[in-house]
């Protein structure tokens, strides 16, 4: 199972009550991934099988400046407009 979604966009827009990277890239593919623990789990029993799951990201995270990784709650700041720091006006 390859779990795959990215989005990368400089427009600051709230998905489900976070930041819509965050929630694309990160919480999603969480929430999927625990979803699919227990089909995983089953599949092994019922096809004598190791199923594997996969989640795949991009390399682009590796040229980001990333300076909300210097407050103390990160995950807040990346949520927050005032912090964005593409965002217009800033």
């Amino acid at each position: 199972m390859i779990l795959k979604a990215g989005l990368a966009t400089r427009i600051f827009e709230i998905f489900e009550g976070d930041e819509n990277c965050v929630t694309v890239n990160v919480i999603s593919k969480i929430f999927l991934a625990l979803l699919l623990i227990h089909t995983l789990h089953a599949s092994t029993a019922k096809w004598n099988t190791v199923p594997t799951l996969m989640i795949t990201c991009s390399d682009i995270y590796s040229r980001a400046k990333f300076l909300e990784r210097y407050a103390p709650d990160s995950l807040q700041v990346l949520c927050d407009q005032k912090y964005n720091y593409d965002a217009p006006g800033v």
